[in-house]
């Protein structure tokens, strides 16, 4: 693998006739570049899955990649070192620092349009972006979980919540009125969004936990750790669905498939993993990273997967699902395909 590449790799599932499920991973085109200096921290998708963005945090740069044309359109030169990456309207990126600040910059013209100094005290490890556009939050080293309102053109602090932990990671679950962060004592605690008010937590983890995702439905956790476990929870219930053993190496990135009943998980020895939530079984396994994967993405339409790692590689993968179903009466087959 080269760490200077972008390739298209498509990702097949092919259901033969006998019930037996082919994977079949082929690279369709490979462009080196010489554009990411550093690891790449974060990747956004944007533009109806006609652009992806990179995040490399130590070399203060967001590239932005048409995916049709292969090639780097874009390169916004940040001030900070980026920890965490989040849209805040179609135009404008969110970025949260090492230093505390939250920025925002223009997609296009690269300009900084809005700059919060000392936001934290202290890395900033998270943000959310609310659905509704209205509010995100924020979170990191001090311990204070912020809520940020736009009001009248303006962002404003609207609420505050003291935490005695470091804040990794927070999701918001706006349809449920639900707020869950992870701090490093591996506890996932679970608030009230519009109060604040603390309503439950998942235990289990005995080590701090890193990733953390939601299923399209929003009934199902799912969250790894240092532990080297990955841990599906069922929201609803509040109790642990099932706990797998995905091997040596830690899970750093998870990402739940839409429609589906499975996800993606990205490991800190470059793999990836596809599972069935359902039986709970590794589906398939990927090598073609070279370092840990720090973040893996699907895009809007669910086309594409997108990984980014220490490597500095940047792997767009397509993914396809054929299913071929003969009628034995007309000898005539008919494909349906869903990419």
């Amino acid at each position: 693998s080269n760490p200077e590449a972008l390739d298209l790799l498509k990702f097949s599932i092919e259901k033969k006739s006998n019930n037996i499920i082919k994977y079949i991973l082929t690279r369709l085109i490979r462009r080196n570049f010489k554009n990411h200096k550093s690891e790449i921290r974060e990747i956004l998708w944007f533009s109806n899955d006609s652009f992806v963005l990179s995040l490399c945090s130590a070399s203060k740069d967001i590239h932005s990649w048409h995916i049709n044309s292969q090639k780097c359109v874009k390169i916004v030169k940040v001030f900070s070192y980026g920890l965490c990456l989040e849209f805040f309207d179609l135009n404008s990126i969110l970025m949260g620092t090492k230093n505390g600040n939250i920025e925002i910059y223009d997609i296009f013209s690269g300009n900084l349009i809005w700059k919060k100094f000392n936001a934290h005290n202290g890395p900033i490890w998270t943000i959310d972006f609310s659905k509704n556009n209205q509010f995100f939050c924020s979170g990191g080293y001090d311990g204070i979980l912020r809520i940020w309102e736009s009001r009248f053109n303006e962002i404003v602090l609207s609420k505050k919540l003291f935490l005695n932990d470091q804040i990794i990671l927070i999701k918001t679950i706006l349809e449920k009125n639900v707020l869950i962060t992870v701090g490093l004592s591996s506890n996932i605690l679970v608030f009230k969004l519009d109060t604040l008010e603390f309503s439950f937590s998942f235990q289990g983890h005995i080590l701090p936990v890193i990733s953390m995702a939601i299923s399209d439905n929003f009934k199902i956790l799912g969250t790894s750790s240092v532990d080297k476990t990955l841990r599906l929870w069922n929201i609803p219930k509040k109790n642990l669905m099932k706990l797998i053993l995905p091997g040596d190496s830690i899970i750093t990135a998870i990402v739940f498939q839409p429609f589906s009943q499975n996800l993606f998980t990205g490991s800190r020895n470059g793999s990836i993993k596809y599972w069935q939530i359902n039986s709970f079984h590794l589906l398939t396994e990927l090598n073609f990273h070279k370092g840990p994967i720090w973040t893996i993405k699907l895009s809007e339409t669910g086309k594409y997967l997108a990984t980014g790692s220490q490597d500095k590689l940047l792997i767009i993968w397509k993914i396809s699902k054929t299913n071929k179903i003969k009628n034995n009466n007309n000898n005539h087959s008919k494909d349906f395909k869903k990419t």
